[in-house]
């Protein structure tokens, strides 16, 4: 039980970031936590807890447990025997595996990206972000220097979700910002799979789009696969 207890907490060192990242995005949007303070902090955790689990196990391994024992057949209490016998002991382990915690958070970036926004973007993504105003502000002095016809970007979004709401904002801003064009179509939550990629369809037809972002997730019952095939 103690090896699966432990092997369950290794798994963010197993699964790729990306992985992580996605599925943390997925499961926040269905829970309403992206761009949040709560969701961040959750997030980071996940990815935190390995390295002390790991830190303050190997602090605990050369500590003698009938140490806390004596002190609670003398009469402390349980807390207070871990907090003035064991945890001084292992202080060094505690302390590291703060650091750690610290330096895993601060050095995130990829969850951040996906989940972190608005007044609660960290520092990571705010470092990311003005460098990706600065490619979009390059992009659109090419763009009108070329005088091209309009680069065209059409967004599907299927049912009312907030996050997703915000998200396709963004996006639609960030393309007037980098002298693009965009198009919008909403559909209700009750649409069905076939009108879903109907629209698709229309929209691949359409020679003035160039480009096609169906946000996801979709509302139960439709299937993805086919809307993105």
């Amino acid at each position: 039980l103690t090896l699966a207890f432990y092997a369950m907490f290794m798994f963010p060192l197993i699964i790729p970031g990306i992985l992580i990242a996605i599925g943390i995005f997925l499961l926040f949007a269905r829970l309403g936590l992206n761009n949040t303070l709560t969701g961040i902090v959750l997030a980071h955790s996940v990815m935190a807890i390995p390295l002390v689990v790991i830190t303050v196990a190997s602090g605990l391994k050369g500590y003698d447990m009938n140490q806390e024992m004596v002190a609670r057949s003398l009469g402390a209490s349980r807390p207070w025997a871990f907090l003035t016998v064991t945890l001084p002991q292992i202080r060094i382990s505690v302390i590291s595996a703060a650091l750690l915690a610290f330096i895993t958070s601060l050095d995130e970036v990829v969850i951040s990206l996906f989940i972190a926004g608005g007044e609660n973007a960290t520092l990571t993504r705010r470092m990311f972000n003005a460098l990706r105003d600065e490619i979009i502000v390059g992009l659109r002095t090419r763009i009108e220097e070329a005088g091209s016809p309009a680069i065209c970007l059409a967004t599907v979004l299927v049912g009312d979700d907030g996050p997703s709401q915000r998200y396709v904002r963004m996006k639609h801003a960030k393309a007037a910002d980098a002298g693009l064009t965009s198009r919008h179509v909403d559909l209700p939550s009750s649409a069905t799979q076939a009108e879903v990629e109907s629209v698709v369809r229309e929209l691949v037809a359409d020679h003035q789009i160039h480009g096609i972002l169906v946000q996801l997730p979709l509302p139960d019952g439709l299937d993805p696969e086919p809307v993105i095939d």
